[in-house]
């Protein structure tokens, strides 16, 4: 159970942190490195939803 959750949580953030965005636009410098704050907000979620149901899983 644990690997399977741990599989997909990895796969959840990275897809939370690696999405094109969703209107079209440039950097004066070229693509930003930076994840948009919505992104940071869904993978902090993600993580902390991992972490309850870890914790969840422990106790038992």
């Amino acid at each position: 159970m644990r690997t399977i959750l741990t599989t997909i949580l990895t796969f959840a953030a990275g897809a939370a942190l690696a999405h094109p965005s969703v209107v079209a636009h440039e950097h004066p410098h070229g693509a930003s490195l930076l994840p948009e704050a919505a992104a940071l907000a869904i993978g902090g979620l993600l993580v902390a939803g991992g972490l309850a149901l870890l914790r969840r899983m422990r106790r038992r």
